[in-house]
């Protein structure tokens, strides 16, 4: 059994309950699980059959997710947030409790089985303040290559046609192309409290896709993964010079490291205030892969 072989060989938190996890394998497998719902701190998860992230918090229901937690302490009130890669929405879900219901929460997900999961949780909680959108941000559009691998979904992203993706399997769908800052301009959106991005290496383009609708950021938490970026022709090195070229300053997390979090200077003190124990200046050159 080929993907029982690659969960013993990862780090995966699903180890930890292996015979829950089991179980899950056979409730997806037999599409048993479309009939369950995970709950989750304020929101319900519904347990798609083909969501590893579903899996992983039904193997581990009490599982505390790093970038939910901070999400969730740098959110207030009526603010704006963007999910560049929200996958089945776990974040999103997160950051519309957060935002509640004078904010506004705009979610970004390529993959088309994926962005119906994302639509499905939005629903299935009620959220009116989402707003959901099934493109790929870069910095061009058009139309993109994305892989199509159903049983780790939240490892799809965009294919370059170098030889590190030749292995990822035949299987793979065109999804549209859409710089995130003409999104943004197509919502009005005038300001983002909180932009997330996490697409698997794909994060630079992402943020140069934006233009001018960089200045409207206030925090950014982005995947800073140097394998991942390295098949764009990214570094961690570049992604944070890029930051700080346009005004960041970036801290590394210290118990999410594939992760940093970028702050304009007068949101600072707000950061500080609700990660300070769990952030450290990053500087070009200090960072290297997780």
């Amino acid at each position: 059994m080929p993907w029982l072989n690659r969960l013993l060989r990862s780090e995966s938190p699903k180890l930890a309950r292996p015979g829950r996890t089991a179980v899950g394998l056979v409730l997806q497998r037999t599409r048993w699980s479309e009939r369950l719902r995970i709950q989750r701190d304020g929101y319900v998860l519904p347990f798609f059959a083909s969501s590893n992230m579903a899996l992983t918090y039904w193997a581990v229901p009490g599982r505390i997710d790093a970038t939910e937690d901070i999400v969730k302490r740098l959110l207030g009130a009526s603010d704006v947030f963007v999910d560049v890669g929200a996958n089945v929405g776990t974040v999103t879900a997160v950051a519309a409790l957060a935002v509640g219901p004078t904010g506004r929460v705009v979610a970004i997900e390529p993959h088309p089985s994926t962005f119906r999961n994302l639509e499905r949780t939005v629903a299935v909680n009620g959220f009116t303040n989402v707003v959901c959108r099934q493109v790929a941000c870069g910095a061009a559009a058009g139309s993109v290559l994305f892989s199509d691998e159903r049983r780790k979904d939240d490892n799809n992203r965009v294919q370059t046609g170098a030889p590190s993706d030749r292995g990822r399997g035949p299987a793979t769908v065109h999804v549209p192309s859409v710089p995130l800052g003409d999104v943004l301009r197509d919502l009005a959106v005038t300001r983002v409290d909180l932009l997330k991005v996490d697409v698997e290496g794909f994060e630079l383009d992402v943020l140069r896709g934006m233009g001018p609708t960089l200045e409207l950021v206030g925090l950014i938490h982005v995947e800073a993964i140097e394998h991942n970026l390295n098949g764009f022709g990214a570094t961690v090195d570049s992604l944070v010079v890029f930051l700080t070229d346009h005004g960041f300053q970036c801290f590394g997390v210290a118990d999410d490291p594939a992760n940093l979090v970028a702050a304009r200077p007068e949101r600072l003190p707000a950061l500080h205030a609700s990660c300070g124990e769990r952030i450290r200046p990053l500087d070009p050159g200090t960072r290297g892969d997780p």
